[in-house]
């Protein structure tokens, strides 16, 4: 670094990345800083005193997203000195980096002492949206990244959220903000249609089936015959209304009523190389696939582990997957299912998971999948887990889950159904995505080209 370059701290990690440096070329020439523009900075107060009813709601770091509040349960007493009011920036001070939000209510609130509250001064407030915004940016959340504290817990202070620089970029604020909430309503409203997509996806399946579904049965106390405990479970929660409503709903709908062990050819569960042993993992190869990779109809890779081809071969070949395997998760998230294609081979599983081979000649492999990741499906899987903190499903049980099998023009309708949402859904996302992605880019270029209106 040359000694011209050297502010503020002196220390290599703070001038080593170098957006850094082309961030400072930049900010540098601007003479103002959030201090500048606040009236205060400071920190909420622990949310010990928790009431029912009665008080005031506060946020913690995990209700802060960029622009936006999550809703809240936490209520505390509303004379606490710590209210949060209109305009007024909120971010977190431990483990809630680069989340801002500004509060756009009239009613009071209060926050917790893991946050930080920033307060415009009167004649800044109609800034307020902007500096949200410069702030959440990738220049503001640089600034702030690079002058925390802390190791793997980083600490954002009062004093170095109050040193970020801020760009002046005169009347061009109201216009970006304008088209950032523009953009932010359109990414909304396209996720929002993707998450309901699967719900209608499965009363679409539902109607080809023939299966009416009742509402929820949620009673706490009910009675069972003795006799209904004959040759199966004695426990209460097995015999639950809602599993015996269940069974009566399938055996209404069109097809063969079997159980999943009838079609079931071979299963078999993985295991998980000694995790410490990093001799088994690689970079790339071999997928690993954990309950994290498995979603419904679908599989995800976005965060993958890897092994070595010889752990494939070796301790793991049993559970060496192939084309048209289902794939089942069998503890924590029981029931989720989703088909292995040839483009996601080689791959192989580890405990959590099982694979299951079927005569698809009875049962389409994607069918299957679709019938076990619906409400119902879902439902009868999960109906015999064991276990206490953590269920899980044995193979036995596999076995006997109930299973409608309609004939299989109808599967491939089925099939058709699901692959149109799943499309649709991902069409759906990375449009969100993408404008929102490109909304930020512009606001981001403004930012350094700065007040040139």
């Amino acid at each position: 670094m040359r000694r011209g370059a050297i502010r503020r701290r002196v220390d290599p990690v703070f001038h080593s990345t170098p957006d850094y440096g082309v961030l400072l070329v930049a900010l540098y020439k601007q003479t103002h800083a959030i201090s500048d523009f606040a009236e205060f900075i400071d920190s909420g107060r622990p949310l010990t005193a928790r009431l029912s009813e009665n008080g005031i709601p506060a946020y913690e770091v995990g209700h802060i997203e960029q622009g936006k509040f999550k809703p809240t349960d936490i209520l505390v007493n509303p004379n606490s000195d710590r209210i949060l009011k209109r305009h007024d920036i909120l971010t977190g001070r431990v483990g809630g980096l680069g989340c801002f939000a500004e509060y756009k209510k009239n009613t009071p609130a209060s926050f917790s002492d893991n946050t930080l509250r920033i307060r415009p001064k009167t004649s800044q407030k109609s800034r307020a949206a902007f500096i949200e915004a410069f702030l959440n940016s990738t220049i503001g959340n640089t600034q702030l990244l690079r002058d925390s504290r802390g190791g793997l817990q980083k600490v954002v202070t009062q004093k170095s959220l109050g040193s970020v620089i801020v760009p002046s970029i005169g009347a061009s604020e109201s216009r970006l903000v304008a088209e950032l909430d523009a953009a932010r309503a359109e990414r909304a409203r396209a996720l929002a249609e993707a998450e309901r997509l699967p719900l209608q996806l499965e009363a679409d399946i539902y109607r080809l089936l023939g299966i009416v579904i009742p509402p929820p049965d949620e009673r706490k106390v009910y009675g069972i015959r003795l006799s209904s405990t004959r040759n199966s479970r004695l426990d209460a929660g097995y015999h639950h209304p809602r599993y015996i409503e269940a069974i009566r709903v399938l055996q209404a709908g069109n097809g063969q009523k079997i159980v999943l062990g009838d079609i079931l050819r071979d299963i078999a569960g993985g295991a998980t190389p000694r995790a410490k042993d990093k001799s088994l993992y690689t970079n790339s190869g071999v997928k690993f696939l954990r309950i994290l990779n498995v979603k419904p109809n679908r599989l995800d890779f976005s965060d993958l582990n890897y092994i070595h081809e010889f752990v494939h071969e070796g301790m793991l070949k049993r559970s060496k997957l192939a084309s048209n395997d289902v794939l089942m998760t069998i503890t924590g998230r029981v029931g989720t299912a989703a088909v292995v294609s040839d483009d996601d081979l080689p791959a192989n599983i580890n405990q959590h998971i099982v694979r299951l081979r079927i005569t698809t000649q009875r049962c389409l492999p994607k069918y299957l999948a679709a019938y076990l990741n619906t409400s119902l499906g879902g439902l009868l899987s999960n109906r015999s887990v064991s276990g206490g903190t953590r269920v899980a499903l044995d193979y036995g049980a596999i076995r006997q889950i109930p299973l409608l099998l309609p004939k299989l023009d109808i599967q491939h309708k089925v099939v058709e159904l699901v692959d149109t949402e799943i499309n649709e859904e991902a069409r759906l996302r990375t449009h969100a995505e993408a404008v929102w992605r490109e909304a930020r880019e512009r606001f981001e270029q403004q930012l350094l080209q700065g007040n040139k209106s």
